[in-house]
């Protein structure tokens, strides 16, 4: 791990099969390195249903696009000389983007007297929150944030900081997701029960309901990252698993900062607010639901 440029982004499948991973997350000069550290052979796991192997798309055999693609974009990074993991405006950003959620938060729950206020404050918490997911996380989480590998981790953790767990987010997002686009059954972000509020691809169970879900799943999706801080992650934690992905053990430092996240996000979103809000307790969860 010392020596890996993407730190301990390595332990994200580890143990398992990590071919498209290796292959998405690498230029093409790092397939000579593989030599260096192999150490044998591994006999596929009858019970790994997320090896690559186990899906054939019908466009195989093209994978000249793909390479091709690849070529092309590390080509322009090179002319270029763009750093494909870091961008100089990337930290000023994150601590404009952060520093407005922290100020949102104050006025939502200890600001004006005024629940109208609040309200309008609380969506602006939100606003930066979501800021924080999708410009912040979300690259430092695929390890395009910083060439120095604990800034990269501790700004990934910022899904933490909002409640959410930055492994389980990798786990369904990098290693299901990335691996398996929307490819039904192994792809986590598209699974569905039946029944289900939505049906994502035509394969999945179809319901009379579900001709009226472009009127009601926008709003249920403003809902989705709750469901997700309150409840999705303590599911994953302990089936084991997010839908066909297989979690790994955790390091130390991932179950810290699991639980470490959980206990942060409780204590200052709802333990706070209701010993120190001058708003009831009724209003703070109105203010609180309006920032998700």
């Amino acid at each position: 791990v010392p020596h890996h440029p993407g730190g301990n982004l390595i332990f994200v499948r580890a143990g398992q099969d990590s071919t498209q991973l290796f292959e998405s997350y690498h230029p093409f000069y790092v397939r000579k390195l593989l030599g260096r550290y192999y150490i044998g052979e591994v006999e596929e796991v009858a019970n790994d249903s997320l090896q690559c192997s186990t899906v054939e798309y019908c466009e195989s055999g093209n994978e000249p696009f793909y390479l091709t693609l690849k070529e092309r974009v590390e080509a322009y990074f090179e002319k270029h000389k763009v750093n494909p993991r870091v961008h100089p405006y990337m930290l000023p950003k994150s601590l404009l983007v952060i520093a407005g959620y922290m100020l949102f938060y104050y006025l939502s729950f200890f600001g004006p007297q005024s629940v109208s206020l609040s309200v309008l404050f609380a969506l602006a918490m939100g606003y930066f929150a979501a800021q924080i997911a999708m410009s912040i996380a979300h690259d430092a989480n695929h390890g395009a944030y910083s060439n120095i590998n604990w800034v990269g981790y501790l700004m990934s953790t910022s899904l933490d900081f909002l409640g959410a767990s930055s492994f389980m987010w990798r786990q369904q997002h990098v290693v299901g997701h990335h691996s398996f686009t929307n490819v039904d059954n192994y792809d986590p972000d598209i699974r569905v029960k039946d029944p289900d509020v939505r049906r994502v691809t035509s394969k999945q169970p179809m319901h009379n309901y579900h001709s009226f879900q472009h009127f009601y799943l926008g709003a249920l999706y403003g809902l989705l990252a709750l469901k997700g801080v309150l409840l999705d992650d303590f599911v994953a934690y302990i089936r084991g698993s997010i839908g066909p992905v297989k979690i790994p053990k955790m390091t130390n430092l991932e179950t810290g900062v699991f639980i470490g996240g959980k206990i942060l996000y409780t204590v200052y979103m709802f333990v706070l607010p209701c010993l120190f809000s001058h708003h009831s307790i009724f209003q703070c969860a109105v203010l609180y639901m309006t920032s998700q």
